[in-house]
């Protein structure tokens, strides 16, 4: 009867050791003991999760090397791919020589797997970046040929028609993404970006809006407040920031897009207070010139005077 690898106490105590300091020890130790196709396709998505970890970390140069070698291991994983394209255009010196590299990654990815919706997704992206955007609509096309209900390759779309100027085409794809998923925050930002550009403005506001309430991002907010008061609504464009500031008083530029639209509204009083308070945190010469404004308007010329001194020396 063979002897048991467990029966040597040095092997033991090295298990012991590789395992305490490595999480995949466990994977890494029982190796030599699989057959060769087992080792092969195991250490390769070993490399592959080790690849995906060093990426999540911003180390794309350590996570391409895990990638190359799962790649060398023959991997039919598309997404070990995709890895390389992605590292390969955030590690390259030049641009656009990463940017080819990466194509070549996620075309091979589709080699491997021709259904990988997300080689064809990134290689729409890629075409964007490039100015290619007819070859970025037929990506996309091809992503949703192969999963109709993947919610980025009809982002996609609406990206890449967007940049030919297909608009309402764009905006529909943008449709399609929302209805798909209406949680999905790029799908529906996408959308909101696209109908603002068109100038639809409440419609856009509308979007904007859901993503404030799912989402707390400030970008939300100044794009919905924008939006309103574009659209015709500015004294809901006041409120909506009235209540943002209740949570976040510190948000300078919320505070600053309020003032300024106290000013078309003749609320100079309450314009004055929201620059006091800006220039209290940043006393820069456009918060001095404009308080300045509200200042000669209302007739008080000293502190006019005064202001405009401060503008000159900040």
């Amino acid at each position: 009867m063979g002897r048991s690898i467990f029966t040597n106490r040095t092997t033991v105590l090295f298990l012991l050791v590789v395992l305490y300091a490595d999480p995949f020890a466990s994977f890494k130790a029982f190796l030599p003991f699989v057959s060769c196709s087992e080792k092969k396709e195991d250490l390769a998505k070993y490399y592959k999760n080790l690849g995906e970890q060093s990426m999540d970390k911003g180390d794309f140069v350590k996570a391409k090397g895990f990638f190359e070698q799962a790649a060398n291991l023959g991997a039919k994983d598309s997404e070990v791919y995709i890895g390389l394209g992605r590292c390969s255009y955030n590690t390259f010196d030049k641009f656009g020589s990463g940017l080819d590299e990466a194509i070549r990654h996620f075309r091979k990815g589709l080699e491997v797997e021709p259904n990988a919706v997300r080689c064809y997704n990134h290689l729409s992206e890629i075409y964007c970046i490039q100015g290619r955007y007819e070859d970025a609509l037929k990506a996309a096309q091809d992503g949703s040929r192969v999963a109709p209900s993947d919610v980025s390759s009809y982002v996609c779309q609406a990206v890449a028609l967007s940049n030919l100027k297909r608009y309402d085409q764009a905006i529909e794809a943008g449709n399609t993404a929302v209805k798909l998923d209406g949680n999905s925050l790029v799908a529906r930002e996408t959308r909101a970006s696209l109908l603002e550009e068109r100038k639809r403005y409440l419609e856009a506001a509308a979007d904007y809006k859901v993503l404030l309430q799912k989402s707390k991002k400030d970008s939300y907010l100044y794009r919905y407040a924008f939006c309103l008061d574009k659209g015709g609504k500015g004294k809901d464009s006041i409120a909506v920031l009235s209540t943002w500031l209740k949570d976040f008083p510190q948000d300078e530029q919320a505070r600053l897009q309020r003032a300024r639209l106290y000013v078309r509204f003749g609320m100079l009083a309450q314009a004055e207070r929201d620059y006091s308070a800006a220039i209290l945190d940043a006393p820069t010469a456009a918060y001095y010139k404009e308080r300045a404004e509200i200042y000669r308007r209302q007739g008080r010329l000293d502190l006019y005077r005064k202001d405009l001194k401060a503008a000159e020396n900040n």
